[in-house]
């Protein structure tokens, strides 16, 4: 009789270990899922600049306007914002025309913060004129990396990285930050302008072969 009972004990035993096993491997697949999600979610947020300008360039999803910035150059320039439906600010093209080139400077915004600026130099092989093309000689490329609007790398139209500790970079990430500022007031205050450029983005802009 005691042999039997110890059978069953056993048995029982065996059988709650069985179904704790199952009930934990159900446990651990439900939170792996979880955790596989909340990955899923945490990439899908993340955004590239090569993604904001995809869906730029297909017109979808931002709210584009356009400003004047004549005092900011010799041949003036052209600033254009980029915006969600919550008024946040996705991107800001900003464009100075002179007369031996012109500089781009693509500024990148997640959840309306700045995390990575684009900049490109052109160069000219002449001055602009009313005849004639314009020939783009070379093209200086230049990033910014940030982190919660805060300059954390950069490297600059020779591929070298700028030393974070230098004064050099300290300066660059507070002209990047007076840059902002201003773009943000300017959109704050400023009526949209006209959608037309300066008169000398009616040349003809050719790459030297």
């Amino acid at each position: 009789m005691v042999v039997k009972n110890k059978k069953h004990q056993i048995l029982l035993l065996l059988l709650l270990f069985i179904l704790f096993s199952c009930n934990f491997d159900k446990k651990s697949k439900k939170n792996l899922n979880n955790i596989e999600e909340d990955i899923a979610n945490d990439y899908n947020d993340v955004i590239s600049p090569i993604q904001i300008d995809s869906l730029i360039d297909n017109g979808k999803l931002y709210i584009k306007k356009e400003f004047d910035l004549d005092d900011y150059s010799s041949e003036g320039g052209i600033m254009q914002s980029y915006s969600d439906e919550k008024d946040y600010l996705t991107k800001i093209k900003a464009t100075y025309f002179g007369h031996s080139g012109k500089s781009e400077w693509n500024y990148y915004f997640k959840n309306d913060s700045l995390f990575f600026v684009d900049k490109q130099e052109f160069r000219y092989i002449r001055p602009i004129s009313n005849e004639g093309n314009i020939i783009i000689d070379s093209v200086l490329k230049s990033e910014y990396f940030l982190e919660k609007a805060n300059l954390i790398k950069w490297i600059d139209e020779n591929k070298f990285i700028i030393d974070s500790a230098s004064e050099k970079f300290k300066q660059e990430n507070n002209y990047l930050k007076q840059d902002i500022k201003e773009f943000r007031e300017i959109i704050k205050k400023s009526p949209p302008a006209a959608q037309s450029l300066p008169t000398l983005s009616k040349n003809k802009i050719i790459r030297k072969q």
